[in-house]
């Protein structure tokens, strides 16, 4: 159990992503969504599942974290942490912490003062989407 008594659980490709865009969506002046590919001009890395089952390319999805009302200059200086989900893609649980830290650096934002320190976190939660588009044999329960 999580903070709040909130479950944890196993996130699909289609389900990552979504949470990706929604805290990018919710929190605009804070939370920054870019793929590897869209920055590095990088080649889709498989094929995955998007939330309407589809199949669409597996992308590395990179979201920023800071404030993003400060200046470009002063952004630019902010010491930067980057937090990587996972070396392997079929290691789910640090594709779930770096997700579950996406959702609680920016719910708590605007609340927390070491959340505010002048940073800009760069996270990187599912690094193989591939990996964990396939079918696991792992006995969990897995977001949708």
């Amino acid at each position: 159990m999580g903070e709040g008594g909130r479950q944890y659980s196993y996130y699909s490709y289609a389900a990552a992503a979504a949470l990706l865009h929604s805290l990018a969506s919710q929190y605009p002046s804070l939370a920054s969504l870019s793929t590897t590919q869209a920055q590095f001009g990088l080649p889709p890395v498989g094929k995955c599942k998007d939330e309407a089952g589809q199949e669409s390319p597996c992308l590395n999805y990179v979201l920023e974290i800071t404030n993003r009302s400060a200046s470009p200059l002063a952004r630019s200086t902010r010491p930067q942490i980057y937090i990587s989900g996972a070396l392997h893609g079929d290691e789910q649980v640090g594709v779930v912490t770096a997700l579950e830290l996406c959702r609680w650096l920016t719910e708590r934002y605007e609340s927390d003062a070491w959340v505010r320190f002048s940073t800009v976190w760069l996270l990187m939660p599912v690094v193989l989407p591939a990996h964990i588009a396939l079918p696991s044999t792992k006995s969990s329960t897995q977001h949708a």
